[in-house]
């Protein structure tokens, strides 16, 4: 993809950079839906607040993004995106996705996320139940992994 988007690309940098924050992915059929969960801390503060994330150890960001990869070039979908997270103890996080769309050279260059932040505490078990459904489509691309945080 010729632009993977500001956000995405500071995403990228920073699981390559060796911070614990590796991003996952899953290819269901002709997609594939890239996801990550970090401490916002790990983004900078002029990023923070370009996508209106406030900083905090104890808040955590869930970005979901999901590619067409079925033509020569990836690009980005939209798509109706649920998310369930619960910690250890079953105490579900109510939270909503936000969709971002950063506009590239053409319609085929744009970038679309879907946030949503919670708060964590140290040592927290997260549980994470994300239902992706391109636009189009009539199945779910269903996804879980949990991952614990480290807020001190």
């Amino acid at each position: 993809m010729k632009r993977l988007g500001w956000l995405f690309g500071v995403l990228l940098a920073i699981t390559a950079g060796g911070l614990a924050m590796a991003e996952q992915s899953v290819k269901a059929g002709k997609y594939e839906v890239h996801y990550n969960a970090f401490l916002s801390t790990f983004l900078s503060p002029q990023v923070a607040k370009a996508y209106q994330i406030g900083r905090s150890k104890n808040k955590a960001v869930l970005n979901v993004s999901v590619l067409d990869v079925s033509g020569e070039k990836p690009r980005a979908v939209e798509a109706e995106i649920h998310m369930r997270i619960r910690n250890a103890y079953g105490q579900e996080k109510s939270v909503k996705p936000r969709k971002v769309v950063e506009a590239g050279d053409t319609e085929s260059d744009q970038a679309i996320y879907y946030l949503t932040t919670f708060k964590v505490s140290n040592r927290e078990q997260v549980n994470f139940h994300i239902q992706v459904k391109p636009q189009g489509e009539q199945r779910p691309i269903d996804i879980k992994f949990s991952k614990e945080f480290f807020t001190e």
